[in-house]
């Protein structure tokens, strides 16, 4: 685990948020990762919840990185113009 904050102030004196980054080794690849915090909807954490408990995932973490490279591929060529590479999972 690396903590990346520097203590140091940023525009206006607004002091920086800190965040700590971890390096994963899964899959037979190395990810950095750093911790967020979401809202979602309780009936959304149930939906996630039962997809661990018949086995598609291992944890809520597991599930809603999924969710994301989903959502990321889907937008990709509307936000970049192209295809993106290929991502692991």
């Amino acid at each position: 685990m690396v903590n990346e904050h520097s203590g140091e102030h940023g525009e206006q004196g607004v002091q920086k948020q800190r965040r700590y980054v971890y390096v994963n080794t899964r899959w037979g690849y190395d990810a950095t990762t750093t911790v967020i915090s979401v809202k979602i909807p309780i009936t959304f954490l149930e939906l996630i919840d039962k997809l661990i408990q018949i086995g598609l995932f291992q944890n809520r973490s597991d599930a809603i990185r999924e969710a994301i490279r989903l959502l990321i591929l889907r937008y990709h060529e509307v936000v970049y113009g192209g295809r993106p590479r290929q991502t692991p999972g």
